[in-house]
């Protein structure tokens, strides 16, 4: 009986909180207001990565991964002190060489008057619930000199599939979304470095440190596991108008090596039937603990030498814009590895340079 009383005063206090704050939904904002992706319109009510009709196309993996939300991001206007992301998700996290925050969590950055860019932090202030579909709030408080308002960008979840979300301010307070951005995008296709693993929070995944380095929108296609370079995902991608095109998909690629060289010709006069943008391809960036592992060390070793011969061909062949990073260029260090295969901060940061160095040597 005592417990069932204060589990009522729990409630009661939760919802007075909650009445005391106007709240803002992302997806009920008379314009797409989500960030980081395209095909807007069919996924108007949701947060997935691909469209929903890619469920008939793409293997089930590849779908059950789209559905998470790595790489988007919500732009809004606010000059609340606290402000309070509260978002549900489909299920627990189950994996052992992330954090929580990264693959769960939320994490937020401010953009001043004069353009600074500074990191929102709520150690203290998250509530996880006690069971996968409860109620998350990650509240940000005491943002200093709030009263002068900030952009915010509101980076989600890289390893979970976010099924509601809801952003509250005090009463006297306002919110604004930002549509989404108009520049064409640079279109990311990998692995799970790529979606994320094993950065620490959602926004230091090396897409979204390079999207913050180039202040330019990138959308994350990484299928950790599954970057096969299957042609239905090549199919979606040539649909996206883009600014660039980046194909880092080795590191998957051992298991199907032997058709390297079909699947990147595929992808890329896929592509080029659509557009000319400049297209990337990006070598295995090496495992750390292939030093000590000749197996591994093999692996890295096949599929870059097929991706040579792939790039090879495609100049043959008179391919345009066609550009190359290698492992070295990359330069992954071995303190950048988390369990001798997905980059910690440390390595998302070592690929972010290598990248934004590529593309400007690529006229971006």
């Amino acid at each position: 009986m005592k417990k069932t009383l204060l589990t009522l005063m729990i409630l009661a206090c939760a919802s007075q909180l909650f009445a005391q704050k106007t709240w803002y939904n992302p997806l009920e904002a008379p314009f797409p207001t989500i960030q980081g992706r395209a095909w807007h319109t069919e996924n108007a009510d949701n947060y997935h990565r691909l469209p929903p009709r890619a469920e008939g196309m793409v293997r089930p993996p590849v779908w059950w991964l789209s559905t998470s939300s790595s790489g988007l991001n919500i732009l809004f206007k606010s000059n609340a002190p606290e402000i309070d992301v509260a978002f549900t998700l489909k299920q627990k996290s189950t994996s052992a060489n992330i954090t929580q925050i990264a693959s769960c969590g939320v994490d937020m950055y401010a953009t001043n008057a004069k353009g600074e860019k500074l990191w929102c932090a709520c150690p203290a202030s998250m509530n996880w619930g006690r069971t996968p579909t409860d109620t998350i709030h990650f509240v940000y408080k005491d943002l200093k000199n709030a009263q002068q308002g900030y952009t915010y960008q509101l980076f989600l979840p890289l390893m979970n599939e976010v099924t509601w979300m809801s952003i509250g301010v005090d009463k006297n307070c306002q919110l604004e979304f930002l549509p989404i951005r108009k520049e064409k995008p640079i279109v990311a296709y990998g692995t799970s470095i790529c979606q994320g693993y094993s950065a620490s929070r959602p926004a230091m995944t090396w897409t979204s440190q390079l999207s913050r380095a180039l202040n330019w929108p990138i959308i994350n296609l990484g299928f950790s596991g599954n970057a096969l370079m299957d042609h239905e995902v090549y199919d979606l991608i040539s649909e996206i108008d883009a600014q660039a095109y980046i194909l880092d998909c080795m590191p998957n690629m051992y298991p199907v090596h032997d058709s390297i060289v079909a699947r990147t010709i595929y992808g890329v006069t896929k592509i080029r039937s659509k557009s000319q943008a400049p297209i990337l391809l990006v070598e295995c960036d090496g495992y750390m603990y292939g030093k000590m592992n000749d197996p591994i060390q093999n692996e890295a070793d096949v599929n870059n030498a097929e991706l040579k011969k792939a790039y090879a061909e495609l100049k043959k062949l008179g391919f345009k814009g066609i550009y190359y990073l290698t492992l070295e260029e990359i330069g992954i260090s071995p303190d950048a590895q988390v369990d001798g295969w997905h980059a910690s901060d440390i390595g998302m940061s070592e690929y972010t340079r290598a990248y934004v160095k590529k593309l400007k040597e690529m006229g971006f």
